[in-house]
Formats: C-alpha cells, structure tokens, sequence
C-alpha cells in the first residue's frame, strides 16, 4: 500500500482507532508547525550541526504498530519528541528490500542493515539515499525535522 491522503486532526486520529489503523501522518509541508516550536520558548532549536538542511520541513505522527516501508531520498534529520520510533538503514548501493511490515526485518535481515530506535529527545540525521523504514512503538509517536535539497529559506 503506498501514500494516501485523508484530512483528520491530530486529536481524532490519537483519539479514534480505526483512524490510524495501519497509517501514520506524515506530513512534507507543514511550515506552521515548525514556525511555532521554534518561536515558542518551548526548547526546540535546530541542532547547530543540522542548520544546513532545511529544504523540506517534515511533521511525522503515529500510533503504536505503524510505519513507513522503505524508501530513500535527500539527506534528512528527525527530532523525536513523543514516543519511540524504531528505524530500519540500509546504505547506498543496497538493492531495495521486498515489502514487508518493517518489524519483518528484525526475522529476516538484508545484508548490511542497521537498526536503531529513538527516544524522545534524540535526533537521527539520515545521509543522502540511504533506504529507511520505521516503526512507531507507542501510542502517541510525534517527530519533526527537515529533508535537505535544493536550499530553501528558514521562512520563520
């Protein structure tokens, strides 16, 4: 199954769940988010060596036994802030792994993957065309952070 797109607030997905059976919310485009924790006294700042890749901010939510297969793309960095998200890294050059749960992986491992899990208040920086999958392992799993490429404007 790949994307899809569903209009529903953060409050109902968490709160109903057969809204986030088997989705997650991921989010490409969600510059109000960003605005806001960096602008609100909260502790949030971008990690120093990270300033640099900011094309593409990225808005991640999750229940428990949710995920995103495997992918590649730009080099990026998440900032965990609720829950805990488990990560599946192959490095470039790896041949894409067959669809299956992401858990699947720990069975049945491809040559050369690493697996890693975030805390709240860990960040992950993902180089350049890396092949990743995740897992949400709690109910409520809420990460933010950027997608590098072309360079764009803070705009805060």
């Amino acid at each position: 199954p790949g994307p899809s797109q569903k209009s529903v607030s953060l409050q109902d997905y968490f709160a109903e769940s057969s809204l986030h059976q088997g989705h997650v919310i991921f989010e490409n485009d969600f510059q109000p988010v960003h605005r806001r924790l960096l602008g609100a006294g909260l502790g949030f700042e971008v990690p120093r060596i990270l300033e640099k890749i900011h094309s593409t901010p990225v808005f991640s939510a999750g229940s428990a036994h949710t995920g995103i297969g495997f992918h590649r793309h730009n080099e990026a960095w998440l900032a965990q802030l609720s829950g805990r998200k488990t990560w599946f890294l192959l490095p470039p050059g790896s041949p894409r792994p067959p669809i299956l749960p992401p858990w699947w992986y720990l069975q049945e491992r491809p040559p050369g993957l690493r697996v890693c899990t975030l805390e709240p208040g860990e960040v992950l920086y993902l180089p350049a065309n890396w092949w990743h999958a995740t897992w949400n392992l709690d109910d409520f799993t809420v990460a933010v952070g950027w997608e590098g490429g072309a360079s764009k404007s803070w705009d805060l």
